[in-house]
C-alpha cells in the first residue's frame, strides 16, 4: 500500500512511520501508514476496506507535538488545519491527532512534518477556495484509488489524490 504521488510536480515520499493511529475531527481510524511526503502526509488504513486521508503541509495552520492524555492517550502529534469559515463563522476547525505505537517515533515523525513543511510556502488565505484535506478509499488490491462514488465527511470536499 503506497500512495499516488503526483509525479508532475516531483511529489516523492520522503518518510513512511507504520502503525500510526489517526483521530480526525473526533473520530478515530484505527491505525495505518503514514507516508510523509515532499507536499502533503499521507495516511492509509491498515484496514484494506478503510478511509485514507491525505492533508497537504499548504492547509495546516500549525503542528506540535502533545503530551495530553485529553486528546490522545499516548504521546501525539497535533494539527490543526485550515478552516472553511465562510459560511459558518462559528465553524469547528479541523483537528489531526497522529499517534504512533511506538511513542519513541512522535518526535521524529514531528521533525519530518517540519522540514517538509519548511519547504512548502505558507498556509493559504481563507479567501482562497480551496479544500485541503482529501479523503478516498484506497483499494489494497489495485494499488490505487477507488473509482466509486466517495462518501462527504465533515463537509470536506473529496478529490482523488494523484
Amino acid at each position: 500500500n503506497t500512495p499516488m504521488l503526483d509525479t508532475a510536480n516531483n511529489e516523492q515520499v520522503h518518510t513512511t512511520y507504520n502503525d500510526v493511529a489517526l483521530k480526525f475531527n473526533e473520530i478515530h481510524h484505527g491505525a495505518g501508514t503514514l507516508y510523509v511526503t515532499t507536499a502533503r502526509l499521507v495516511w492509509i488504513s491498515n484496514d484494506a476496506s478503510g478511509v485514507s486521508y491525505a492533508f497537504p503541509y499548504i492547509g495546516m495552520v500549525l503542528h506540535a507535538i502533545s503530551k495530553d492524555k485529553t486528546l490522545f492517550k499516548t504521546p501525539c502529534i497535533f494539527i490543526q488545519l485550515q478552516g472553511d469559515t465562510a459560511d459558518d463563522e462559528e465553524a469547528d476547525i479541523p483537528i489531526v491527532i497522529l499517534a504512533p505505537t511506538q511513542e519513541e517515533t512522535v518526535e521524529s515523525i514531528f521533525e519530518a512534518i517540519s522540514h517538509m513543511n519548511s519547504l512548502v510556502g505558507p498556509p493559504m488565505s481563507e479567501s482562497e477556495d480551496e479544500s485541503y484535506i482529501d479523503e478516498y478509499p484506497y483499494d489494497e488490491d489495485e494499488d490505487g484509488i477507488n473509482d466509486q462514488e466517495m462518501n462527504d465527511q465533515n463537509g470536506a470536499e473529496e478529490t482523488a489524490v494523484p
